[in-house]
């Protein structure tokens, strides 16, 4: 394990370079050429400022659940010792191209569950897709049961195929080991109501709208809250040695495919309150996976 000290210097630097990154980025798009400013972080606010507000009467804001703050913050977790983790995604019909990871953790070993075998890839082990029958849903169905590793890994981290790693992910690990789920994610960094999200999903043109909606009116009538919480579903830290974790993950995949409504961040804060967990029990990665210093994510190809 790398000590403390360099993993900091490391993820100190990533951050340095995201400011510029997504101000470089925000700076190129079209719509927002004119704005200027000498500040590049705050003309960064102002333009995302701009763009949450073509939500009309969406409720976009950050996450006001921890400790009522708006700022952003991250948690690093702590260095573990000893432990075997698998990282994995899984790329279907080309929809993206795996991204290499900028840093290798110890005792770490990338897995790629793809229909396009290269053989090319130095880092990524790639394997067939074998998903009993659910291939069309391959990507949510290996998202959904990090349990093929349990045999051989402590811990499974699953990311999307759009995310690149830029420092340590194991120490993501003691978050999800300390929580009573044994899954840590990010927080939403705009909302905290699945309901919300409905309307989000509704103004994006997201998913089956009608399905999502017979989903959250179901919600509704069962008594689940508003404002519960809601978490990105972009990167999972799953505990394979906590029963719990399976569970959820498994009972996230039924809901996620028999309902058809195809997004998925919805369903877990309603799985978790059902199956008699608070929001806190879920290990927090903190609220805003687009400024941690971990991870580098792009668009989707």
């Amino acid at each position: 394990m790398k000590n403390v000290e360099q993993i900091k210097a490391i993820e100190n630097f990533n951050k340095e370079y995201l400011d510029l990154y997504h101000s470089k980025r925000v700076r190129l798009s079209r719509n927002f050429s004119r704005i200027k400013h000498s500040n590049i972080k705050t003309t960064f606010r102002l333009i995302k400022k701009k763009v949450l507000a073509k939500a009309g009467d969406i409720k976009i804001k950050r996450n006001t659940i921890s400790a009522g703050s708006c700022e952003t913050y991250y948690n690093f977790g702590e260095p573990i010792d000893n432990v075997k983790v698998a990282v994995y995604s899984c790329i279907t019909n080309g929809y993206d191209i795996a991204k290499n990871p900028l840093y290798l953790g110890e005792d770490t070993d990338y897995y790629l569950f793809t229909d396009l075998i290269s053989n090319d890839k130095k880092i990524w082990i790639e394997k067939e897709i074998n998903c009993n029958g659910y291939e069309k849903e391959a990507n949510r169905y290996y998202k959904f049961h990090p349990d093929i590793f349990e045999k051989d890994y402590d811990y499974a981290v699953y990311i999307d195929g759009n995310v690149t790693i830029i420092s340590d992910v194991t120490t993501l690990c003691s978050i999800a080991h300390k929580s009573k789920t044994g899954i840590a994610m990010h927080k939403h960094h705009a909302r905290d109501c699945v309901y919300e999200e409905g309307k989000a999903c509704k103004y994006y043109k997201r998913g089956n709208i009608e399905n999502i909606q017979k989903q959250l009116d179901n919600m509704k009538k069962e008594g689940f809250p508003s404002r519960f919480g809601l978490f990105e579903a972009t990167v999972i830290v799953y505990d394979l040695k906590n029963p719990n974790s399976k569970k959820i993950a498994h009972e996230w995949w039924k809901m996620y495919y028999n309902s058809n409504a195809k997004r998925d961040q919805i369903f877990f804060p309603y799985i978790i309150w059902k199956m008699g967990f608070q929001i806190t029990d879920v290990g927090d990665l903190g609220n805003n996976i687009w400024e941690n210093p971990k991870f580098l994510l792009c668009g989707h190809e």
